[in-house]
This record gives C-alpha cells, sequence and structure tokens, in this order.
C-alpha cells in the first residue's frame, strides 16, 4: 500500500503546481488583456483587435485542460485507485484539449502576426510549439488507454477471485 500512499502524494505536489500554473496562467491572460485593451481607451488607433483574438482562441482550451486536469488529481488523491473511468474519460478529454492546441496556437499566430506590421518588410515565422504540445496530447491519449486497460484486467480479475 506504500506505492498508492506515494502516487497520492505525488498527485497533491502536482496538484499544488498545477492550481499555481493555473492562477498565474489567468493572471498573466488578464494583465495582456488589459494592456491591449487600456490604451484603447485612450487612443482609439493603438487598439490590437488581432492580439486579442489571437490570445482568446487558445486561452480557453488551456484553462478547460487545467481544471480537468486539477479535477483529475483531486480524485486520484481522494479515491482508493486511480483506475476508474471517469480518471479514463479526463484523460481522454484532457488528450483532445492538447491535440486541438497545436493548430489554434498556430492559427492564433497566423492571425496575430498577420495583422503586425513590422516594418522594413521584416518577414516573421514561427511555429507554433513545433508539433511539442500535439505529442504530449497523443502521448496522453495513450495513457487513457492504458488506464482503460488497467480497468479491464483488474475487472477480470476481480470476476476470478
Amino acid at each position: 500500500m506504500t506505492d498508492i500512499r506515494k502516487i497520492k502524494r505525488t498527485a497533491l505536489v502536482v496538484f499544488c503546481v498545477v492550481s499555481v500554473s493555473l492562477l498565474l496562467h489567468l493572471a498573466h491572460t488578464a494583465y495582456s488583456i488589459w494592456l491591449m485593451v487600456a490604451p484603447a481607451a485612450l487612443e482609439i488607433t493603438s487598439w490590437s483587435a488581432p492580439a486579442i483574438i489571437a490570445s482568446f482562441l487558445a486561452t480557453p482550451i488551456l484553462l478547460v485542460s487545467l481544471v480537468i486536469s486539477l479535477t483529475l488529481l483531486h480524485t486520484i488523491r481522494k479515491e482508493d485507485t486511480p483506475f476508474t473511468l471517469r480518471n479514463v474519460k479526463r484523460l481522454k478529454v484532457i488528450a483532445l484539449m492538447l491535440i486541438l492546441l497545436e493548430p489554434v496556437s498556430f492559427l492564433a499566430e497566423r492571425i496575430f502576426f498577420h495583422f503586425m506590421s513590422w516594418g522594413d518588410g521584416m518577414i516573421v515565422v514561427t511555429t507554433a510549439q513545433a508539433g511539442f504540445i500535439l505529442s504530449i496530447g497523443l502521448i496522453t491519449y495513450c495513457i487513457a488507454l492504458v488506464f482503460q486497460y488497467g480497468i479491464a484486467l483488474q475487472d477480470q480479475v476481480d470476476e476470478t477471485l
């Protein structure tokens, strides 16, 4: 049973780290929006609609992923086993959000950089996260399938006994 306690302790630590990350992300998003909108109250020409649109595209996906992650970690901490169908569903939703985040981030960058004037014909080329978040989403989905398989094995063992 020490393995379960170790999992619960780790889940608590990760829960705290993700909670702080979520709060920092919310504060950063609010501050970024304020920086984009505040000058608009003073001078209409400085308002940057593309920047606001770009920040609103990816932020909801990231926030949903973080909130579901917190729910998952809380459940792992509180329940006897992490191998439940609810956790499998949560992992699959997190995987889907991460898989969606990559193209949405890329689209947000395209919108932002398309409307930005860099002067002197400067060309800016970016590649979102270069497939990193997409890869993490796919790995998360595989982990969800492993959890699902673990549940099936546990059911077989319970039926045998």
